[in-house]
């Protein structure tokens, strides 16, 4: 408990709340903070060496450590087997203050002409896939799965949601 209060008063003392609004805007569904957060934090903690040879890997690994701090309310998995495949990230909301859950698939791509392609391959993908299927077999209702595609070009992060 100590150590928690001391961890705690430190952060605070840090100002640094970019993880918690990353984790506000994904909740409330305000996916333009999300992405301008998520940009924010890319461009200023990642490095193109941090992510030349897996970047797919890399920038999934980041994103996931962001969102590891909503443990508390959501079950969070990575790669984890769903329907015909494995999805990136699946994230089971365990609490009812917070009813949405999500599924997140990213791309990486090198050139922005490629941009709207990786969008529609990724919500494909989540759809051909059928990676609502491990949620909607955890009881999640169809209408609180948000399906989210992750876009990464050099430091640029766009996220879409499926309609």
């Amino acid at each position: 408990m100590v150590y928690e209060q001391f961890i705690e008063r430190w952060q605070q003392q840090l100002k640094f709340n970019g993880n918690n609004n990353l984790a506000i805007a994904l909740i409330k569904e305000q996916y333009t903070e999300f992405e301008l957060l998520l940009n924010e934090l890319i461009c200023n903690l990642v490095s193109y060496h941090d992510v030349a040879r897996y970047p797919e890997a890399a920038y999934h690994c980041f994103v996931l450590g962001l969102l590891a701090s909503m443990r508390t309310v959501y079950d969070i998995s990575s790669n984890p087997e769903s329907g015909y495949g494995r999805a990136d990230i699946i994230m089971r909301s365990k609490s009812p203050n917070c009813p949405l859950s999500f599924i997140i698939e990213f791309k990486v791509i090198k050139k922005a002409e490629e941009l709207e392609a990786a969008i529609d391959a990724a919500l494909q993908q989540v759809e051909a896939q059928a990676y609502v299927s491990r949620l909607t077999e955890a009881g999640v209702e169809l209408q609180s799965i948000r399906k989210l595609a992750i876009v990464i070009q050099n430091s640029n992060v766009t996220v879409k949601i499926a309609n």
